[in-house]
């Protein structure tokens, strides 16, 4: 008993050598989480999956679904091994794993509460190749980069000079523009759609102006309240502006494309 207590004491090379293998097994599914989204992924992702496990080894992702009504998703299924590569398959398709109807490119869902009001958390990265905003100091560095409060109060975030370049108002409000996008889906006939549209032209060739401008925040802005509001109608407008303005931002345009063309097409 003494000798098999001295091989297991904490510090023992068996000990070390569990402790190192833990430690990769962790840190390969860190990275199998990287690879399959394309993004950083923030540490606390892996730190908190493994809080849930040792609270709950055989259910970590709906350790908290009685409590708080929250299940982990996104990430945390990579790391539960739910999403493995099929054969003859390149994988799951994460650009559309958990991504709701109205989610914009930058968000990514990583818990889901009630499936009726589709309640639901993430992270959103003002470019992928960025950790999220979410520590403190970080989000007040953002906070003094927002220039409008569009996507549910986050905002956007664009770098502006001390010439306030960077960013001009649309000349429509955001309540302005949601109001415009309603009665465009409910017109009842063709003519009073192309009617309602008028404002959205004219909003657009305002875009072509402050691009030349180079405030180039305003054509993310008008595709980013059309791409959220959802509608077909508004796909072509969006898949112009939101692209342009990512190039413009130097934002990782390739991956917010793939999202931008995959969400749209599951939603018709």
């Amino acid at each position: 008993m003494f000798r098999q207590w001295r091989l297991c004491r904490p510090g023992s090379s068996r000990e070390i050598t569990r402790s190192k293998a833990a430690s990769n097994r962790e840190q390969i599914r860190s990275m199998k989480v990287e690879n399959d989204y394309k993004l950083s992924s923030p540490e606390d992702v892996d730190g908190f999956w493994k809080f849930c496990e040792e609270l709950d080894p055989e259910k970590p992702a709906g350790h908290f679904l009685q409590s708080l009504g929250l299940q982990l998703v996104g990430p945390s299924d990579i790391l539960a091994g739910k999403q493995k590569t099929q054969e003859n398959s390149t994988g799951p398709n994460v650009n559309l794993h958990w991504r709701f109807y109205y989610d914009p490119p930058e968000f990514q869902t990583i818990t889901t509460g009630d499936n009726k009001t589709q309640y639901h958390m993430g992270y959103f990265r003002d470019s992928t190749d960025e950790l999220p905003a979410y520590r403190t100091t970080k989000m007040k560095q953002r906070d003094k980069k927002v220039v409008t409060k569009v996507i549910r109060g986050a905002g956007l975030a664009v770098p502006v000079d001390k010439n306030h370049v960077g960013y001009t108002e649309l000349p429509e409000t955001h309540a302005d523009i949601k109001r415009i996008c309603k009665t465009i889906v409910e017109a009842a006939r063709e003519e009073e759609r192309l009617k309602a549209f008028v404002p959205i032209q004219e909003m657009m060739t305002f875009v072509q102006f402050a691009n030349d401008e180079r405030d180039y925040c305003s054509g993310l802005e008008l595709g980013m309240e059309l791409f959220c509001c959802g509608s077909h109608y508004f796909h072509k407008v969006a898949g112009q502006h939101l692209p342009l303005a990512y190039n413009l931002l130097q934002r990782n345009l390739q991956k917010l494309l793939r999202i931008i063309s995959q969400t749209e097409v599951k939603r018709t």
